[in-house]
């Protein structure tokens, strides 16, 4: 008999994994560290300095036979020194190759700083243009809020709007110089992506309505001064005339009273057919009230049928109570039936839940046991 195949627990397969993970960590390629720009150039002055220096010092050899016995040494000589040529143009063009190829490298870092540079002091000069341009924009700030301040005084307004434009004038020209510095720079690609045209507009229409405010308010101190003047005199005329005009007689006071007597008595019935107008349609309702009363008959069926009617009217009204109290019942009974449904599934989700737990725990207890036996059964085969 054969002994039963375990299969694999997943703990031995994970170290197997992390020992494949280690291997390949240790398989890799070593970092490459990054390097200066000074040193890369200091290296590639070193190495191709070198080799420059090597390629000018290396004799070139060239056989120069003293003695001329026959032709045939004549051809082995001449054999030798075409070797000797082509070993010395290879090696010079080699190293000629390679002389090229470390100026195009050192040529090509000596413009990368040089454009380096350029940028950093074109950024300098942005961040300066900036910070003089945010000063100008406080003080035309500040300028604007004094000239709001002293609004009430219309002789210092010409002053506020000459300075006003000088700082605008300033500041077309700061904007004028930070676009015209570096063309391909990325502050002029944030200038081109701002909406220069409309904001011009809008300071313009910001500075007309000022300049109109300022305007109207000229206009309405203007006008409330006269107003001011023309009050004061109808308010000496009328001080005249009060003082000029004589004392009233007996018979303009008793004129006077009777009006007043007259127009007291006017309100008071006034008053009184108000009341009576609020009472019409109160006294309209009960008339009709009567009338509908006296096209019944009096009679006993009559009176017979209005019992029954008011008898229904009251059953009608139990009724509806009823109605309403056996459907209370009703929804009572509904939630108390739910909440018993709710109690017994939480119970039997419990019971589950513990069997579940049991089961995890027989399932655990097995797991143990076949890696025992696995493990029992690699030492003991």
């Amino acid at each position: 008999m054969a002994p039963p195949a375990f299969s694999r627990s997943s703990d031995e397969e994970e170290l197997e994994l992390q020992k494949a993970k280690k291997k390949k960590q240790s398989e890799k390629a070593p970092l490459v560290k990054k390097v200066s720009l000074e040193d890369r150039m200091a290296d590639i002055l070193k190495r191709h300095g070198s080799s420059m220096a090597e390629s000018f010092a290396k004799p070139v050899e060239v056989v120069i036979p003293l003695d001329v016995p026959s032709h045939k040494a004549d051809k082995e000589a001449e054999s030798k020194n075409d070797a000797a040529s082509e070993h010395a143009q290879s090696s010079s063009s080699s190293d000629s190759l390679g002389m090229e190829s470390a100026d195009f490298e050192v040529l090509y870092l000596i413009k990368y700083v040089q454009n380096q540079r350029f940028i950093d002091d074109q950024d300098e000069l942005v961040k300066q243009l900036q910070h003089s341009n945010e000063q100008l924009k406080e003080q035309l700030h500040h300028l604007t809020t004094t000239n709001k301040a002293k609004s009430h005084r219309p002789s210092s307004s010409t002053t506020d709007k000459r300075r006003i434009q000088a700082l605008e004038a300033q500041l077309k020209d700061m904007h004028v110089a930070m676009q015209k510095r570096h063309p391909d720079s990325l502050v002029n690609l944030i200038l081109a992506s701002k909406p220069d045209d409309v904001v011009a507009q809008l300071e313009l229409q910001i500075q007309q309505l000022h300049d109109q405010r300022l305007e109207i308010e000229a206009q309405h101190e203007v006008k409330l001064t006269r107003f001011r003047q023309q009050h004061e005199r109808v308010v000496q005329q009328l001080r005249q005339q009060l003082e000029n005009r004589p004392n009233m007689d007996d018979e303009s006071t008793e004129s006077v009273a009777t009006v007043r007597r007259f127009y007291l008595a006017k309100i008071k019935d006034c008053r009184k057919y108000a009341d009576v107008a609020a009472q019409v349609p109160i006294l309209e309702a009960a008339v009709q009230s009567l009338e509908s009363r006296l096209s019944v008959p009096n009679t006993p069926s009559m009176l017979q049928y209005h019992a029954l009617e008011m008898q229904i009217h009251t059953l009608t009204q139990k009724h509806a109570i009823r109605e309403t109290e056996l459907h209370v019942l009703l929804q009572n009974a509904t939630q108390s039936s739910k909440m018993e449904v709710m109690q017994l599934q939480q119970r039997h989700e419990q019971a589950m839940a513990v069997k579940r737990a049991e089961i995890a725990s027989f399932q655990a207890q097995l797991d143990e046991m076949l890696a025992e036996l696995k493990r029992l059964h690699h030492q003991h085969p």
